[in-house]
């Protein structure tokens, strides 16, 4: 009788091609895994810039007034302006370090420009032509915007209904957002 007491070459050869297989199949697997959370990360900080934006405009426009502005020329701006690329408006910002009763009014304005939307934000309501605005870009790689707004009422210094939306965005789509105004519709 001839006793072994270990594993024969082609058992080793055997068992290292099994072993081959699943580390390669193992490590295809982990690189997917890798790669799709490394996407789906992308994806997530996209929609979050995204949805921050949207949630800026919606405080602004809930808290819009009608209080037109003269501009740096000296001649009257309406509460509400909208010229299709943009929006722009009075609003009354919360600031809680201000007294009980005053104001904290500010012009604001959103802006398609150059592939990106911009919040511009005024110091004061009546400007100077040296008046300049504080510019934020909010949300970037936009091919189109388009802003509509739905009136209540054909009235001078009128607030809107709702402000829409139109936004394409490269590797995304196209997103229409509609923002009901609820602010002071005095």
């Amino acid at each position: 009788m001839n006793n072994q007491d270990g594993f024969t070459l082609l058992e080793i050869m055997i068992a290292l091609f099994i072993f081959a297989i699943l580390a390669i199949t193992v490590s295809f697997g982990f690189h997917q895994i890798v790669t799709i959370n490394e996407h789906v990360q992308k994806k997530m900080h996209r929609w979050n810039q995204i949805v921050l934006a949207f949630s800026m405009m919606q405080s602004d426009l809930n808290q819009m007034v009608p209080r037109p502005i003269e501009n740096g020329d000296g001649q009257k701006m309406a509460s509400f302006v909208n010229n299709i690329i943009s929006v722009e408006f009075t609003t009354d910002v919360f600031n809680p370090s201000i007294k009980k009763g005053d104001s904290d009014l500010r012009r604001v304005s959103y802006t398609y420009s150059s592939g990106s939307l911009e919040k511009l934000t005024w110091p004061v309501l009546d400007r100077a032509k040296q008046t300049k605005p504080i510019s934020k870009v909010i949300l970037r790689g936009i091919d189109y915007v388009k802003f509509t707004n739905y009136q209540r009422t054909n009235k001078p210094n009128a607030l809107p209904r709702a402000v829409a939306v139109d936004i394409d965005l490269r590797n995304i789509g196209h997103i229409k957002r509609v923002f009901m105004v609820t602010g002071n519709t005095k």
